[in-house]
């Protein structure tokens, strides 16, 4: 009984003791002896905020249309294979309309006789009435009331004669632009291909399916023309960029922003695929490997040689922004600053510091 209370007494003693341990005061930290801070000097820089997306080297892929509607006759080409400028994809059959072409040069043909000889007629007409008022006139025996009539029988003709021709023109003129047009359609009724590349998709059409106008029916990837196409970004941001470039192995591209479908990007969000933009290469430049990849800078802000500071030097709490100045004798003195443009190496000072402050960094 007597060792139990001992016990007892032992483990109370121990648990007072690490009571009054918990409860001592934490010693103040002094600063470091011989340590020397990291410090920077307030300069001029180029400041600038990017923002950097993905994007690769793609070519650009053209969907190809007729301008005329009709049934298809051959489809000339497959995925995937590779075609040449020049090269016919599809043509559509154009028997009804080298039928119709044929019956109306026919037409225009022979409507172009049958004017002629009704016009040569009639000028007979006239010169045999010019001839006998001629006579009349220098015989002298007939009487004015028939030179007048024969003369006002010949105005009448000659007026008829003209306005038959004005009309005949308008006739045919009427006819060879129904001739014009449908060889036109002839001459459009075969899909070419406007460059060399890769056929990436065809319509699954067949002898006879119908195609209309503007149907775009054939894709190719131009072999000629180049894209840098990749993560969305906002037109209103491409719109107000300061500067625009893309990033290639190692080299600058000056590019132009592909004008965006906002149709397009609907219809893929509805169908559960990312948007995306694209650009065009802008001339002059040495075309990159296709498949490389490219980031798409933009650079929102820009100040030229403006007071900047590390931005692991700029500090801030409810007051606003602060610095510490290393002033003599490495002592550390809060400064507040307005700042302007920030980015991931610098923060712009205008207001607060002056050009050669020495100022703490935080490592």
């Amino acid at each position: 009984m007597k060792r139990a209370w001992m016990g007892a007494a032992l483990l109370g003693a121990l648990l007072l003791s690490g009571c009054q341990k918990e409860i001592q005061p934490v010693p103040e930290l002094l600063e470091p002896v011989g340590v020397t801070l990291d410090t920077a000097v307030c300069r001029r820089e180029d400041i600038r905020t990017v923002k950097i997306y993905n994007s690769a080297v793609v070519p650009a892929v053209e969907g190809l249309s007729l301008t005329v509607d009709g049934a298809v006759d051959q489809m000339l080409c497959l995925p995937g294979e590779k075609v040449k400028a020049g090269q016919t994809l599809l043509t559509l059959n154009t028997e009804a309309l080298s039928d119709q072409a044929q019956e109306l040069e026919k037409s225009i043909e022979y409507n172009r006789r049958m004017y002629a000889f009704q016009n040569e007629q009639a000028e007979l007409t006239l010169q045999m009435q010019r001839l006998t008022l001629s006579h009349l006139r220098g015989e002298g025996g007939a009487s004015p009331d028939d030179i007048l009539s024969l003369t006002r029988s010949i105005e009448d003709g000659e007026l008829s004669l003209r306005q038959s021709q004005e009309t005949q023109v308008l006739e045919l003129g009427i006819l060879e632009d129904q001739l014009a047009d449908l060889r036109l359609r002839l001459s459009r009724a075969a899909l070419i291909s406007p460059a060399d590349g890769v056929v990436t998709y065809c319509m699954p059409l067949t002898e006879g399916s119908f195609l209309p106008a503007f149907t775009q029916a054939v894709f190719i990837s131009r072999d000629d023309t180049l894209l840098l196409s990749g993560d969305y970004i906002a037109a209103s941001e491409l719109r107000w960029a300061k500067k625009l470039y893309a990033l290639i192995g190692g080299k600058t591209y000056s590019v132009t922003p592909v004008e965006q479908d906002e149709s397009q990007i609907i219809s893929d969000l509805r169908a559960g695929l990312p948007p995306v933009t694209s650009f065009t290469i802008d001339e002059g430049q040495d075309p990159p490997p296709v498949g490389s990849y490219a980031a798409i800078v933009v650079e929102t802000q820009r100040a030229e040689q403006a007071l900047c500071v590390p931005s692991n030097a700029v500090y801030r709490d409810v007051g606003g922004h602060y610095v510490y100045v290393i002033g003599p004798g490495g002592t550390r003195t809060r400064q507040s600053v307005t700042t302007g443009l920030v980015n991931d190496s610098y923060t712009e000072i205008r207001e607060g510091l002056m050009e050669g402050d020495v100022i703490y960094v935080q490592e």
